[in-house]
């Protein structure tokens, strides 16, 4: 799947982003900054919590 493959250099010092793993065997983790941010973002998407898994 395309969005299995991740890029190694832009992965490389993100907080919650294992190298070794792809980004499809990984549950996202943000920092607690990072993922308020995000439930905004997403809540005015609409997006449920499946689809904010795969963003």
């Amino acid at each position: 799947m395309w969005h299995c493959i991740f890029n190694l250099t832009g992965s490389i010092g993100k907080p919650g982003i294992n190298t070794i793993l792809s980004l499809c065997e990984q549950t996202p983790n943000p920092l607690p900054d990072r993922k308020a941010l995000d439930d905004i973002v997403f809540d005015i998407l609409g997006l449920t919590e499946e689809e904010r898994k795969e963003v």
